[in-house]
């Protein structure tokens, strides 16, 4: 008998489809607005161009090559060690840099894990920030460069 009852009830009662939400394409459309956002708004890799590519190189041979006695995390290294370094942090960093200036930034100012800045010594005993030697030799490098494309 209840299983009569129960087949009575459900033959009773009207099985409805859901009418159609008029605001789903409303959120599909919002939904798609926000995706291309987040992808406006998504890191875009950065890599320098050939020209400053060169020029990044150049700077690290002449780290290498450099007689400056460098300092960095309050250690002293040779040129060659230093350069190494160098090497290692543009190698991490290169889809963050852009620019010879950016490279100098991330690569050769600081430490990332100290925050203390990387200092050179000169032969005689000057000690000065690695950030402002290479900003200076950059700057001489792209002058010699400009006067031998203009000659």
């Amino acid at each position: 008998m209840q299983s009569d009852k129960g087949s009575n009830i459900l033959a009773s009662m009207k099985i409805q489809r859901p009418k159609s939400n008029p605001r789903i394409p409303y959120l599909k459309s919002i939904r798609l607005l926000l995706l291309v956002g987040l992808a406006m708004v998504m890191p875009v890799h950065a890599t320098p161009s050939a020209q400053d590519s060169a020029t990044i190189e150049y700077l690290i041979s002449y780290v290498s090559e450099s007689d400056m006695v460098f300092v960095r995390n309050f250690s002293k290294y040779k040129a060659d060690r230093a350069a190494s370094h160098i090497r290692k942090k543009y190698d991490h960093f290169l889809d963050d840099i852009d620019s010879p200036e950016e490279f100098i930034e991330l690569c050769a100012s600081k430490s990332l894990m100290t925050g203390s800045e990387y200092t050179v010594t000169d032969p005689e005993g000057v000690t000065i920030k690695s950030r402002d030697w290479l900003l200076v030799e950059l700057d001489n490098y792209r002058l010699n460069t400009s006067q031998v494309l203009n000659n």
